[in-house]
C-alpha cells in the first residue's frame, strides 16, 4: 500500500529505557518522528529518522535502525496520515538522550511521561499494543509454517538432484519449529512469563507503597527486605533465559537464511564447473574420435590393398582392430560426457528455479527474524527496578526525601498498571 506524501509526521508512542542514578527505568514518552521514505508499506524501522521536534532535522536525528518496530495503526486527519507506533528504543539510543538532560529536565520529562501514564486512554491503548504484539507472536507461527511447508515443497521438487535442501535444510527448519512450539517451546515460555510478570507487578506494586510510606528507619528495613525477596522470588534470568531465547532463534533463522544462499550460491559454482569440464571433455574427445577415423579409414584401406594382392594382412588388420576399439572406447567416453552436460544443464536450470522459489520465502523468513526481534527485553522491568531501587535506599532515608527520587518512585507506580493489564492482554493471545 502507497503513501503520500513521501514524508509523514509520526506522533510515536515509544518505549524507551533511561539510565539514571537509580538504574534503568522503562517509561512511557510521546516523540515526534518522520518516514523519511514512505513509498511502501509496511515500511522497515531503517526508513525512520528521529527529530527533535514535529520538524523534520535530519542533521540533528539519528537513524532507528535497530529498534523493533511492536505495532503499527493509521488514522487520518485533517488531510494527512497519522501514524502512530509502539517502538522500542535500544539503551545506546536513550542513555545519549537521557544525559544530555539536565536533572531538572530529566525530572521534568519524568513528570510529564506520568502524567501521560495517567490519561484515560493511554491503558486502553498500551493494553491494545500488548494484544498486538501476542497477535504478532502468532504470525511468527504462521510465517514458520508457511516456510515449513514452502521447503518441503523445495524437497519435493529439487531434492533429487539436491539431496541436502531435504537432508540439512529442512530439518534445521524443523528444529526451529520445534524450539518455539510446545510445552517447553518459546513462544509458551513467553505466555506463562506474561502471566507470572502480571502476577507479580501486583507484589511489585505493593512493594512502592511500602517505600512510599516510608517514615522512619525501621521501614527502610522493612522495604528492603521485601525488595530483595521479591528479586530472590523472581531471579532476573528467568526473563532473561526467555528473551534470550527469543533474540537466538531470530539470529539462528538469520544465519539459516545466509547459509542457504551461500549453498546456492556455491551450487551454481560447482554446476558451471562442472558444466565448463565436461563441455572441454567433448570437444576433446570428438577430436580424438575424428583422428581414429581417419587412422581407421586408412587402415581399412591398407587392408583391402594387401588382401586385393594377395599379400601378407596382419599389420593392417591389427591397426584396423586396435583404432576400433580405441574409438569406441572414445565414443563411450563421449556418451557419458554428453549425459553429465546434459543433466548438469538440467541441474543448473533446477537450481535457478529453487533460487527463484526461495526468494519467494525470503521476506517471510526476515519478517519473522524483524518479529521475534520484538521480544528481546521486554520482561524483566519489575525485578531489574526492585534491585536498584534497593541500591538506592542502601543511602538512607534522606534518598527517599529527594525530589529526583519521589519522581522517579511515582512514574514507578504509574507504570505498573498498563504493564500488569499489557501482559494479560499478551498473554490471551497465545493459545
Amino acid at each position: 500500500m502507497r503513501r503520500t506524501p513521501a514524508e509523514m509526521k509520526l506522533m510515536h508512542s515509544a518505549m524507551i529505557k533511561f539510565d539514571s542514578p537509580f538504574g534503568d527505568l522503562h517509561a512511557w514518552s510521546k516523540k515526534q518522528f518522520v518516514i523519511q521514505n514512505s513509498e511502501s508499506w509496511p515500511f522497515s524501522i531503517a526508513n525512520i529518522r528521529m527529530g527533535r521536534d514535529s520538524t523534520p532535522q535530519w542533521n540533528q536525528g539519528y537513524r532507528a535502525t535497530s529498534c523493533p518496530c511492536i505495532s503499527a495503526s493509521f488514522q487520518h486527519e485533517n488531510g494527512g496520515d497519522i501514524v502512530t507506533l509502539l517502538f522500542g528504543q535500544t539503551p545506546e539510543q536513550s542513555l545519549v538522550e537521557w544525559n544530555s538532560l539536565s536533572e531538572d529536565g530529566q525530572i521534568k520529562q519524568q513528570e510529564e511521561i506520568t502524567k501521560y501514564l495517567k490519561e484515560p486512554d493511554t491503558l486502553d491503548k498500551f493494553k491494545q499494543d500488548c494484544r498486538d504484539v501476542g497477535r504478532t507472536a502468532v504470525a511468527i507461527d504462521d510465517g514458520l509454517r508457511f516456510v515449513q511447508r514452502g521447503f518441503f515443497r523445495l524437497a519435493e521438487k529439487y531434492g533429487k538432484d539436491f539431496p541436502l535442501v531435504g537432508e540439512v535444510y529442512v530439518t534445521k527448519w524443523n528444529g526451529f519449529m520445534a524450539r518455539w512450539k510446545g510445552d517447553s517451546g518459546i513462544l509458551w515460555s513467553s505466555r506463562n512469563l506474561a502471566s507470572e510478570t502480571a502476577a507479580a507487578l501486583t507484589d511489585y506494586g505493593e512493594n512502592l507503597d511500602l517505600i512510599a510510606d516510608i517514615k522512619s528507619t525501621e521501614d527502610l528495613k522493612d522495604a528492603q527486605a521485601e525488595l530483595k525477596q521479591y528479586v530472590q522470588k523472581h531471579p532476573i534470568h528467568i526473563a532473561t533465559k526467555v528473551a534470550d531465547g527469543f533474540k537466538d532463534l531470530a539470529n539462528d533463522i538469520h544465519d539459516f537464511s545466509k547459509d542457504f544462499t551461500h549453498y546456492l550460491e556455491e551450487t551454481k559454482q560447482n554446476l558451471t564447473e562442472d558444466a565448463e569440464q565436461f563441455k572441454s571433455d567433448i570437444n576433446k574427445l570428438q577430436t580424438e574420435i575424428n583422428e581414429l577415423n581417419i587412422k581407421i579409414h586408412w587402415a581399412t584401406v591398407a587392408l583391402s590393398v594387401t588382401m586385393c594382392m594377395f599379400l601378407f594382412a596382419a599389420a593392417p588388420a591389427g591397426f584396423l582392430a586396435k583404432y576400433t576399439i580405441e574409438r569406441n572406447a572414445k565414443w563411450d567416453q563421449l556418451k557419458k560426457a554428453q549425459t553429465n552436460l546434459t543433466q548438469t544443464i538440467s541441474k543448473q536450470k533446477a537450481l535457478a528455479a529453487l533460487e527463484v522459489d526461495f526468494e519467494k520465502l525470503k521476506p517471510n523468513i526476515e519478517d519473522i527474524c524483524q518479529k521475534l526481534s520484538i521480544f528481546a527485553g521486554i520482561w524483566a522491568f519489575a525485578t531489574e527496578q526492585s534491585t536498584e531501587i534497593n541500591i538506592a535506599l542502601e543511602a538512607g532515608t534522606e534518598v527517599i526525601a529527594s525530589k529526583k527520587f519521589k519522581i522517579k518512585l511515582a512514574l514507578l507506580v504509574a507504570q505498573i498498571k498498563p504493564l500488569r493489564e499489557g501482559m494479560r492482554e499478551y498473554a490471551t493471545q497465545i493459545r
